[in-house]
C-alpha cells in the first residue's frame, strides 16, 4: 500500500489532501484495513453538519473502527487549514460525541480517519 499526502498553497492559504492506494497484490487484511478507514471516513463526512460537535465526527472513527476490531491512532488526527497547513482545531480520534469545538459554517479542517490493525501504538522513525 502507498499513503501520498499533498499540500497547495495558493494565494497564501493551504490545503491538504491524503490518499491511500493498493497497489499489486494486497493480502485481504490489509484490503480490510483499508476498506474500515475508507468507511470512517465517509461516516465522518456525513457527521459534518452545522451547529454539531467536533468529536461528533471523531467519536464515529472510534466507535466504527473498534466495532470492526480496529483501533485509532491518539498521536495524530485531523486539524484547521488555512494560513498554516495545521491549525487548530486539533480533532483528536479520541472526543466523545457532543464535545469538542463547535461547527459553524465556512470553518476548514481536514477529517483524516488514521485506523490500525491491532494496538493504537505507533511508531515514529527520525
Amino acid at each position: 500500500m502507498i499513503y501520498v499526502g499533498a499540500t497547495t498553497i495558493l494565494n497564501g492559504y493551504y490545503s491538504d489532501a491524503s490518499r491511500m492506494f493498493m497497489i499489486g497484490e494486497v493480502d485481504e487484511e490489509a484490503k480490510k484495513l483499508v476498506e474500515a478507514t475508507k468507511e470512517c471516513l465517509n461516516k465522518g463526512l456525513e457527521a459534518v453538519k452545522p451547529w454539531r460537535f467536533l468529536g461528533d465526527i471523531e467519536a464515529v472513527f472510534q466507535e466504527y473502527a473498534e466495532s470492526n476490531g480496529y483501533s485509532v491512532v491518539k498521536e495524530f488526527g485531523g486539524h484547521g487549514v488555512g494560513l498554516n497547513i495545521h491549525e487548530e482545531p486539533f480533532a483528536s480520534h479520541l472526543e466523545k460525541r457532543g464535545t469538542g469545538m463547535v461547527l459553524v459554517p465556512g470553518m476548514v479542517f481536514t477529517i483524516e480517519p488514521m485506523i490500525n490493525a491491532g494496538s493504537h501504538e505507533i511508531f515514529i522513525d527520525g
